[in-house]
């Protein structure tokens, strides 16, 4: 798998723990050495991997792991069992890209994780023999390991380490393989070192250079992102830190263009956003993006054929286009929601008022609602035009009906759902960032369905004044103290509603923007 190596730290060569034998040293790290071993019960080759970080621990005459100093004791001992959760949860992937873990056992004061011997070539040694790979080969690595790394994150693990050499490809086939993931060694190293050593420059993203930084699955993609810009481009990317402010990447779509697909192209570039939040979420929205069945995000231009004709407006769905007058009607629209909001909830207000002074809030109920009428016309054509701004394979299942379904009252909490927080999912998937709050979304469907609930409180006490013949006086006061509550209610679920609508506009205003360029 790679050349002899020396390690001051090292078992001595045909040591025996267990039924393994310890011989050469494929490789080390800040926070362990990985041997090639033999299994001397199914005598067979394997590769041992110990916990020894150099920093907080040396090894004793008797071949024990001992930390160096009282106070690195606790740091060793922690980092001792997050290294055997990590080979807990390797052991449960049976994918033939994982590297697989056979056993873990603890012996000499610290902890062995027992894998496979995988024989082949590490993917930084190809790119070094060859210089860069055709969009071809790429793939036939690339697609592999994204397969790998969807059973990985659908565990809710991570790799935190994707990196040319720790990518082995099989001698027998030139399957790819991913080592030596780096859970344990993040969650060490933000614990007890300096971050820098527990990175990789250049294809570690920012927030892997934080004990605080939001990590998930884009951090997996970025990295292997910028696996695909060495293999394309011949070069590693930038270190994170050195792009934050002026960034000083020339993207893989300029540096590639006609080498490679538009598609994959801008796919590498999606992926090496420097904000997490403007990667790709997941390994399918990435791929669906390569494959050309999605478009990344507006931040990532697709590059254009320079002998190709100008590229037309994008047809929408209605067979309109997309395009500044788009975008004015969808201010309008939204601006005109708001007014109707505004006007409805100061006549609600109103009718309190009236209520607590004993007069007849008939009158101000029918106002009310002419005016909610109205404004439900106006959130119609608004959501309406939302939804129309994401592509058809990504809504052709639900936005007629939804569209639909806002007209029928009966079935209001059904649209709630549908064209609030399913259009906030829809915007965000489409966009490759959370535009769109899906809590306050959430939120505003569960608020709604709260009103309906205080209407039934206030329909129920109508019905109980009147059974208990209640005099009418105490009749003004409960109204007054109903619609109070209601109006409080309201207030706080309009705010809300307003602010997801907002960002509703947002997200689609990025979609007209992308569609522009």
């Amino acid at each position: 798998m790679s050349e002899p190596q020396q390690h001051r730290l090292a078992l001595p060569q045909g040591t025996r723990i267990r039924d393994f034998e310890f011989h050469l040293v494929l490789g080390y790290g800040g926070f362990g050495i990985t041997y090639l071993g033999w299994n001397l019960s199914l005598d067979i080759p394997v590769a041992i991997k110990e916990y020894l970080p150099a920093d907080l621990a040396t090894r004793e005459q008797d071949l024990s792991v001992v930390p160096q100093t009282a106070q690195a004791a606790s740091d060793f001992q922690w980092g001792l069992e997050r290294f055997v959760d990590e080979a807990r949860t390797l052991a449960r992937f049976q994918h033939p890209n994982i590297v697989r873990v056979h056993q873990y056992f603890e012996a000499h004061s610290t902890a062995y994780i027992v894998m496979d011997y995988v024989e082949g070539e590490t993917l930084s040694a190809h790119l070094e023999r060859k210089g860069t790979l055709s969009e071809a080969e790429l793939k036939a690595i690339l697609y592999p390991l994204l397969s790998a790394l969807d059973v990985i994150h659908r565990a809710d693990f991570l790799h935190r380490d994707i990196k040319p050499g720790n990518i082995v490809l099989r001698d027998a086939d030139g399957s790819p393989v991913l080592l030596d993931f780096g859970a344990a060694r993040q969650a060490i190293g933000a614990k007890s070192r300096s971050v820098t050593s527990i990175v990789t420059p250049g294809y570690a993203p920012i927030e892997q250079y934080s004990s605080r930084g939001r990590q998930g699955p884009w951090t997996d993609i970025y990295a292997l992102g910028g696996v695909c810009y060495r293999a394309l481009t011949g070069q590693g990317p930038e270190d994170a830190t050195d792009r934050m402010r002026h960034d000083p990447l020339v993207p893989v779509s300029q540096r590639c263009a006609g080498r490679a697909s538009q598609e994959l192209l801008a796919a590498v570039d999606w992926a090496l956003s420097v904000d997490e939040g403007e990667r790709p979420q997941s390994v399918g929205a990435w791929r669906e993006a390569m494959e050309g069945q999605a478009r990344p995000p507006v931040s990532v231009s697709i590059p254009q054929d320079p002998s190709a004709s100008p590229a037309k407006p994008e047809q929408h769905r209605d067979g309109g286009s997309r395009g500044a007058g788009d975008t004015e009607r969808l201010d309008g629209r939204f601006g005109g929601a708001c007014v109707f909001f505004v006007i409805a909830s100061l006549l609600r207000f109103g009718g309190c008022n009236q209520a607590g002074r004993g007069g007849d809030v008939t009158d101000f109920n029918s106002i009310i609602s002419l005016v909610a009428g109205l404004g439900l016309c106006f959130e119609l054509t608004f959501l309406h035009k939302l939804w129309s701004l994401i592509p058809r394979h990504k809504a052709e299942a639900t936005p007629g009906k939804a569209v639909g379904l806002l007209l029928i009252p009966l079935l209001h909490i059904y649209w709630v759902f549908v064209a609030v927080y399913g259009l906030a999912k829809a915007l965000n998937e489409e966009t490759g960032r959370r535009s769109v709050s899906e809590g306050g979304s959430l939120c505003c469907c569960l608020l709604f369905i709260g009103f309906y609930l205080l209407k039934g409180i206030g329909y129920l006490s109508g019905v109980l004044i009147g059974l208990a013949q209640i005099e009418f006086q105490d009749q003004i006061d409960l109204i007054y103290y109903v619609t109070g509550i209601e109006f409080v209610y309201h207030f706080i679920a309009g705010v809300i509603y307003l602010s997801v609508l907002s960002q509703m506009k947002n997200a689609g205003r990025l979609i007209l923007q992308a569609a522009k360029a």
